[in-house]
């Protein structure tokens, strides 16, 4: 999970996180749009 989370490989660090049931609440697209507001901001 570490390296997913230091590649911003989402899909594979929720999976890793969560289980396969990570795409049905869509917590990839959740985090990567996380990811990019922070990235905007520092």
């Amino acid at each position: 999970m570490k390296t997913a989370l230091q590649s911003a490989d989402w899909a594979a660090f929720a999976k890793g996180y969560n289980g396969t049931a990570y795409s049905e609440n869509k917590y990839d697209e959740k985090l990567a749009k996380a990811y990019a507001k922070r990235s905007e901001v520092a």
